[in-house]
C-alpha cells in the first residue's frame, strides 16, 4: 500500500493559525485528492504540527471526509485508511468527528447516507 502524505501545516502562516470551515474542509480535500487517494487504496497520513497549528474546527473535518464517508461508510474502514499525526487534542478530535460521520453516512437507512 503506498503513503500518501496531506500535511495540514501548509493551511496556516504566521498570521492564521486556525483552520476552519466546512466550504474550506471540501476544497482542501478536491486540492490533496483525497478521493483519488482513497479510491486507489493509499494509506493517508495527515500531519498537525501543534506549534504551527493552534486549532481545527469541526465543520473543517467533516467537510474534509465528508465524500470519504460517503464510500467508506465507517470509522473502521476510515482508520484503515488514514492516519493522523499530532498531539493527543488532534487526533481525538478526528475520531469524534469521524463517529459523527459515520453516524451520518453509515446507515444504509438514513437518507443522507444515499449518495
Amino acid at each position: 500500500m503506498e503513503t500518501y502524505n496531506v500535511d495540514l501545516n501548509t493551511l496556516v502562516n504566521s498570521n492564521v493559525d486556525l483552520i476552519s470551515g466546512r466550504a474550506f474542509g471540501e476544497k482542501e480535500a478536491e486540492k490533496f485528492h483525497i478521493m483519488d487517494h482513497v479510491n486507489n487504496n493509499e494509506k493517508i497520513v495527515i500531519y498537525i504540527d501543534d506549534q504551527k497549528v493552534k486549532a481545527i474546527n469541526d465543520s473543517f473535518i467533516k467537510g474534509f471526509f465528508s465524500d470519504v464517508f460517503k464510500i467508506l461508510k465507517t470509522k473502521e474502514r476510515v482508520q484503515q485508511i488514514f492516519e493522523v499525526e499530532g498531539n493527543d487534542y488532534f487526533i481525538r478530535l478526528f475520531h469524534k468527528n469521524w463517529t459523527i460521520l459515520e453516524a451520518l453516512y453509515g446507515s444504509s437507512t438514513n437518507p443522507s447516507a444515499i449518495s
